[in-house]
């Protein structure tokens, strides 16, 4: 802006020495009754004439001078002074510091049956509940005080109650044979105590007796067999749960149960799969680098979304939309397809805030420390020649960039190793655009 006012004086300073020239030379013509051109182009001028030009170039010159020198004056008190940088400081002190490692992976319940029946029929009878076939989302009961489990499917079985009204008269019939050969070997008995038979036919009425109890133990077992049969056409919940598929409908034929290389072909050939929302068990994966980190036995925090562990690790997880467990096992292998590590967590509560099946973000807490020198990270910055806070020097309301070594990594704190010693009092927020020795303005206080 100096120069641009310069230039613009120039022609100023230029017609004003034009017209100081030409108002001589009027005056000097008219005083030696000369006539002069007015015009500055007159090709020859007396001596005296050059004389009054350098007097008056050496009358401009200072002033031109003088004017420029007002100027720039002008323009250096108008130049404004740095502006402050509005920041928020605090206090480097020693805090509780949590290390964490992050994963991600998918979450399922952690009792799960896929379950089928042995025999093949047509599927006679669904269960119901509050009188409602059992559907999808229907929560059944297992068993409990010696009661059966609710009933969830039953097939056809009058084959198999014709079998086992057989096996019931064949079993009446054993007893009352078996029945009447212990009367019999009784009676025998005092005979030959009395010795009125020999021992021959003693002998024969115990192997008669012997073998009418074989014949009637069999005849039960062939009984149990039956029951086990006619018991292998119902299906009953083994435990309290909630029914997530079913894939039979009263009418079909049920081929029964089939082999299956996957819980994904298990669920599709089950006649109805169950499942305990009662506790969960999350698969991560774990990257690399946080694997020596890791160990059973840990706490995790499971959410749905990252947002909802920061938000609850702000209140220090008293309340908030997550389950927590603990690390049950760690794989010793790198999984091929994700190249990770595959943790199993179980859950110990929250379930409700979990479904089956969903992706899940796992904050592991690795390690609790006390009394850790740490500063919050926004007050840190990277450079490529290092890591920098900004010290607050209250006295002059400047900052000194101090280089500092980082340690280990809480949530929102980074452990100092060498840099600061405690008590400074740094720049946390508004320290972008900070330099070194920049004017301060501390907000906040």
């Amino acid at each position: 802006m100096f120069i641009n006012n310069q230039v613009e004086d120039l022609p100023l300073c230029a017609a004003k020495t034009a017209q100081l020239y030409r108002w001589v030379r009027l005056r000097f013509s008219s005083n030696t009754g000369m006539r002069f051109t007015v015009s500055m182009n007159t090709p020859s001028l007396p001596r005296r004439s050059y004389r009054i030009i350098a007097v008056l170039v050496l009358l401009i010159a200072p002033l031109s001078f003088w004017r420029m020198t007002t100027l720039q004056a002008e323009q250096t008190l108008a130049a404004p002074s740095p502006k402050a940088t509005k920041v928020r400081v605090a206090e480097v002190s020693r805090h509780a510091l949590t290390e964490w490692a992050f994963a991600e992976g998918t979450v399922q319940a952690a009792r799960r049956e896929y379950l089928q029946l042995e025999t093949a029929g047509i599927v006679t009878e669904l269960g119901s509940v509050d009188g409602q076939l059992i559907r999808e989302g229907t929560q059944v009961r297992g068993p409990r005080d010696n009661a059966p489990g609710d009933l969830l499917m039953r097939i056809d079985t009058r084959t198999q109650t014709a079998e086992q009204q057989a096996v019931l008269a064949q079993v009446i019939e054993a007893r009352t044979a078996m029945e009447q050969a212990e009367r019999e070997f009784t009676r025998a008995q005092k005979i030959f105590e009395r010795q009125l038979i020999s021992q021959n036919e003693f002998e024969t009425y115990r192997a008669t007796r012997d073998a009418r109890r074989a014949a009637y133990n069999a005849a039960l077992a062939q009984r149990d067999r039956s029951q086990v049969s006619l018991d292998k056409a119902v299906l009953r919940a083994p435990f309290d749960g909630i029914i997530t598929r079913v894939n039979v409908r009263e009418g079909d034929f049920y081929t029964g149960a089939k082999p299956a290389a996957s819980d994904n072909e298990r669920e599709l050939q089950a006649a109805i799969v169950l499942m305990d929302t009662g506790q969960f068990e999350a698969t991560l994966n774990l990257p690399l680098w946080d694997d020596t980190q890791v160990a059973t036995g840990q706490r995790v925090y499971l959410a749905g979304t990252n947002s909802v562990l920061a938000h609850a690790a702000e209140g220090g997880f008293a309340q908030g939309a997550f389950a927590t467990g603990y690390v049950q096992s760690i794989s010793p292998s790198i999984s091929l397809d994700k190249r990770a590590i595959t943790v199993k967590v179980l859950t110990e509560s929250g379930e409700q805030y979990l479904r089956d099946g969903a992706f899940v973000t796992a904050w592991i807490v690795t390690r609790e420390r006390e009394a850790v020198l740490a500063i919050p990270d926004s007050a840190i910055a990277n450079y490529e020649s290092g890591s920098y806070v900004y010290v607050h020097n209250p006295d002059q309301q400047t900052v000194t960039q101090q280089p500092v070594t980082l340690g280990s990594e809480g949530q929102r704190l980074v452990e100092i190793l060498d840099g600061l010693g405690g008590g400074e009092r740094i720049v946390i927020e508004g320290g972008r655009m900070l330099t070194q020795d920049a004017p301060v303005m501390v907000v906040g206080e």
